[in-house]
């Protein structure tokens, strides 16, 4: 359960096989509304940041598709 003023990051990390997918609660809110999906690609990194306004709205944002250099 979410807590107003709760923050944090999330990892989404594609295991070996790829293609995995994700779904989120109603809760979550995105920018512009618009529900991001993870990347697909073996080994895909994705970060969702996230600051909960209440126990019921937690602001998200996903930063999607790291790479090591």
């Amino acid at each position: 359960n979410a807590t107003a003023g709760q923050t944090g990051e999330i990892y989404f990390i594609q295991d070996g096989t790829g293609s995995r997918t994700i779904s989120f609660n109603a809760v979550y809110k995105f920018p512009r509304g618009s529900v991001p999906s993870a990347s697909t690609s073996i080994g895909a990194v994705d970060i969702m940041v996230y600051s909960a306004r209440s126990g019921t709205v937690v602001d998200a944002v996903m930063l999607k598709d790291f790479k090591r250099s």
